[in-house]
């Protein structure tokens, strides 16, 4: 390189010839002087593009080398069976798990065709898959395969469609779903269990959601509100079955409390405005944020029974209101010899209190005179017995001490 005048660096080619004169004697020499700077930096770009294109080369040859590695590795050791095969079927490549599932050397896979390796039952399914990967790219199915030994098993199958080389191939990747298949068959069988024990239930079974829209029942819960078999009730809210529709709101608020209600009376109605009277057993379900959102459980008519009671309380309260108001000292006695109830006049004649008489044994009050327990004994063994007996005088202490007959 020259440095000019002004500083820069400059290149230049220089060519140099002897000068003779006319007797052929060397006389000196002259030179030819060529600007090259111009095109010596056009070379030094190009060596450094040379190199910096050789370095992107062998990093990105690095990077494919590293690529082709790690998806070799993820093709032969995916979970998964992974085929390539053309668009004829004709196995090109299979990662180990395909080997696995099927049970072949892979120089025995290679030799066959994709649809040899379906039963012939699931051939047309395979055809219609190899159609729509052609026009869509991709297809997704749920088909059986047929290993070497001749046994079948359900796969799940996503498949690609892509171009190597100018040559369209079809990535298939393969997942046995047997187990799986066996877990849906498990739980139908016990969904259907459950939906014929449910529906074979004399109780009528119900799950609403919060608002008491109706999402599930079963036979005996519309035969129980007056519902024909074929009616649907899908459609329907519980809170038109309540008499009074706001006593929901109590239940709801006690069942968002406990979480479950065992044998909760509701006073409902049937599809023809019947009264009736149910009784309901029913538990919470919240969703993941603790909310409420349905309501599942199980209603028995007992309008019957309730009525029934209604009038053995009424009858009760009748007896009792007898039993108290009548002047005469009455008690209630068991089969065992324990007194049960006083009435007021018991408490008047003897002087003690009626919590001091109740679960005692009357053989052991010291009320009564020794002269009379043996013969009330065998009055009371007779009694037992269904006999029926005169009335007798006998003489009793008070409290007090004092003698009363």
């Amino acid at each position: 390189p020259v440095i000019r005048k002004n500083g820069e660096k400059a290149f230049f080619e220089t060519s140099v010839y002897l000068k003779y004169n006319s007797k052929g004697r060397k006389i000196g020499f002259y030179g030819i002087v060529r600007d090259i700077t111009e095109r010596k930096k056009e070379e030094d770009l190009e060596k450094k593009f040379k190199i910096e294109l050789a370095q992107k080369v062998r990093l990105r040859t690095k990077e494919l080398e590293e690529s082709q590695e790690k998806y070799s590795n993820l093709f032969q050791h995916s979970n998964d069976g992974i085929f390539l095969h053309d668009l004829e079927g004709n196995i090109r490549d299979v990662n180990q798990k395909v080997l696995d599932y099927f049970g072949y050397t892979k120089a025995e896979i290679l030799s066959l065709n994709i649809a040899q390796l379906h039963p012939i039952s699931e051939i047309v399914d395979s055809e219609k898959a190899f159609e729509e990967i052609s026009k869509k790219g991709f297809v997704r199915l749920e088909i059986n395969f047929k290993k070497k030994n001749g046994e079948i098993f359900p796969a799940e199958i996503s498949s690609s469609l892509f171009t190597i080389g100018g040559k369209k191939f079809i990535q298939g990747i393969v997942r046995d779903i047997t187990i799986r298949k066996q877990s849906e068959q498990k739980l139908k069988e016990s969904e259907e269990k459950y939906r014929n024990m449910i529906n074979n239930l004399d109780l009528g079974f119900f799950q609403v959601n919060w608002e008491g829209g109706l999402i599930n029942y079963n036979p005996a819960f519309g035969h129980l509100l007056g519902f024909g078999p074929t009616e649907d009730l899908s459609k329907i809210n519980v809170k038109q079955f309540w008499q009074t529709p706001s006593e929901r709101d109590d239940y709801l608020k006690k069942l968002e409390e406990e979480g479950f209600i065992k044998n909760y009376i509701v006073h409902s109605q049937k599809k023809n405005g019947q009264n009736i009277v149910l009784q309901l057993n029913s538990h919470l379900i919240k969703n993941i944020d603790d909310e409420p959102i349905k309501i599942q459980g199980v209603i028995s008519d007992i309008t019957e029974k309730f009525e029934l009671e209604q009038k053995v309380k009424e009858s009760e309260r009748r007896y009792r209101n007898l039993f108290e108001s009548v002047p005469f000292a009455i008690s209630l006695i068991d089969q065992k010899g324990k007194i049960i109830y006083c009435n007021p006049p018991t408490e008047k004649l003897l002087g003690y209190n009626i919590e001091e008489l109740i679960g005692n044994k009357f053989r052991n009050l010291v009320a009564i005179h020794p002269n009379y327990l043996p013969m009330m004994l065998k009055r009371f063994e007779k009694l037992i017995k269904g006999e029926i007996l005169p009335p007798f005088d006998a003489e009793f202490y008070k409290k007090n001490g004092d003698l009363v007959w």
